[in-house]
């Protein structure tokens, strides 16, 4: 029993003086790197931290509004990434970094812009396809309104021409006098002949 204290001392004194030897540094800065600040629903963004002066092992969390998004723990001097999924707007708040050895210190705020879903200009398919069917839609019906405009100018000029017809009845003949619509600013006149029997 007595020689099993003395090995526990020894061992906790071999620590202490371990550890007073190999003092650990803290971490002077940290830096949060992200690949992009724009971003869309469904993607997938890598987020950087990268801590200097401090001694290793570290562990470093990443941190979205305020709750743990994620945790890695490095052996060695080096930037580590996070991968973040955007499911939904929820996604775009504040995310931040944290770097702990023996002290812990945080990154700068960063926060996601949700990009529209145009890109380079062009516009959407389903913006494209909407035009596209309004422009297989409006033609057919103008040109359809069109034929039926013409069709009810025509039945009115022919409605007119029969209401200027005048009836002469001379002996056993009719005769039919039409005037017909102007042409070059002139009257032309038609007659027929029918005998009536």
């Amino acid at each position: 029993m007595l020689l099993r204290y003395h090995l526990l001392f020894y061992v906790s004194v071999w620590e202490s003086v371990k550890s007073e030897g190999e003092k650990t540094k803290n971490i002077t800065s940290l830096k949060l790197i992200p690949r992009s600040n724009v971003t869309m629903i469904g993607n997938t963004e890598t987020i950087s931290c990268l801590s200097t002066g401090g001694s290793v092992p570290i562990t470093y969390q990443l941190f979205h509004n305020r709750s743990i998004n994620g945790r890695i723990i490095s052996t060695e001097q080096r930037q580590i990434s996070f991968n973040v999924t955007i499911i939904d707007t929820t996604y775009l708040g504040t995310y931040r970094c944290k770097a702990n050895n023996t002290s812990a210190i945080y990154s700068q705020s960063f926060y996601f812009t949700l990009q529209e879903n145009e890109s380079n200009g062009s516009p959407a398919p389903s913006t494209l396809i909407l035009v596209l069917l309004l422009v297989f839609i409006l033609v057919p019906a103008l040109v359809l309104s069109a034929f039926v405009f013409r069709r009810i100018c025509r039945r009115r000029s022919n409605d007119r021409i029969y209401a200027n017809t005048t009836t002469e009845v001379t002996g056993d003949r009719i005769y039919e006098n039409m005037l017909t619509k102007e042409a070059e600013n002139t009257n032309i006149e038609y007659t027929a002949i029918r005998r009536h029997q």
